[in-house]
């Protein structure tokens, strides 16, 4: 046997293997947990009413509906390890919903947003259920904003998630202008403007440097 074309036979060999072509791995759409109680606090056409300490009355009507904004959004990651880091991504779609409230006779403007959040751990997404609550006042002469996200439903993935920053404190219960609310979280500025919400109510209380404390009243 003439051993001298053994290396030009196996150059052809190794030519006509398929090349390891990277592709997106798509997880699909990922909705909302089923649970016994939703953290979701609104209905559609709902209207907020604050009081301040005086007994004036600020109502906040709901301008952007829940079942108008409930749907889908992308998300995609580049994968970071393997012979495909940089060169494909991991997709899908994430369950996601708001609602957004201004009052005419003051410039504030409430927004609450529900979604399905995901963390990148060793390229494969995992996922988690989170709530930003924002309030604005905005002006010819002040701009304020205040807000704070938290997470509704780790999905099992608590030891993954220990490491996110919060930007709140919760406190089982606290009273606010005379009125008693349980299970609540809120955070503060530097300024002593501050913004408090529960899972039941939704916005129930918030406060601007140098303006009133207003706590909801009702619902109409």
């Amino acid at each position: 046997m003439n051993y001298k074309y053994i290396p030009f036979l196996t150059l052809i060999f190794n030519a006509c293997q398929p090349v390891n072509e990277c592709k997106d791995i798509d997880y699909g759409a990922t909705s909302f947990q089923p649970t016994t109680q939703s953290p979701w606090p609104y209905k559609n056409w709902e209207v907020l009413v604050f009081k301040d300490s005086l007994d004036h009355e600020l109502k906040f009507i709901m301008d952007y509906l829940p079942s108008s904004t409930k749907g889908f959004g992308r998300f995609h990651d580049p994968m970071r390890t393997g012979d495909c880091a940089g060169e494909a991504e991991i997709t899908g779609h994430l369950e996601a919903m708001s609602a957004n409230f201004r009052t005419w006779s003051l410039p504030y403007k409430l927004e609450c947003y529900y979604y399905v959040d995901h963390k990148i751990i060793d390229d494969k997404p995992i996922f988690y259920e989170s709530m930003i609550t924002k309030i604005y006042y905005d002006d010819d002469s002040t701009y304020w904003q205040l807000n704070f996200s938290h997470i509704t439903n780790y999905r099992g993935n608590e030891p993954y998630l220990q490491n996110i920053p919060q930007f709140y404190v919760y406190e089982d219960h606290t009273t606010l202008n005379g009125k008693e609310f349980n299970q609540v979280y809120h955070t503060e500025d530097t300024l002593g403007g501050s913004l408090y919400f529960n899972h039941e109510l939704g916005f129930i209380a918030f406060k601007q440097n140098g303006k009133p404390l207003w706590v909801l009243d009702r619902f109409e």
